[in-house]
């Protein structure tokens, strides 16, 4: 089996390749919370740099090597206006329920 660091940083490189692409233009990246009669739930909604800046965020997240290790996504840091914010966050041990 590949190593899991030897496969994140192909995986950040085919995002770097696809985040320079001119033809995908669409720089969305938005999140919702949606109600129902069955529950909530969070709606991720992007453009195809928004989706791959997200992914990337949390690739980084997943290489990182300290406790604690995070990343927000909001609307000053890569987010549309108006978008909840999201706390991408390392979790390194089992917590209890």
């Amino acid at each position: 089996m590949t190593d899991f660091r030897a496969r994140l940083k192909e995986i950040k490189g085919e995002i770097r390749e696809l985040l320079d692409r001119p033809d995908l233009p669409l720089d969305t990246l938005s999140a919702s919370i949606f109600s129902d009669a069955k529950g909530q739930e969070v709606y991720v909604e992007g453009g195809p740099n928004g989706l791959a800046y997200l992914a990337m965020q949390c690739l980084d997240i997943a290489a990182a090597t300290a406790p604690g290790a995070h990343a927000h996504v909001d609307e000053f840091s890569g987010a549309d206006v108006g978008s909840i914010p999201l706390v991408v966050s390392l979790k390194t041990e089992v917590q209890d329920a």
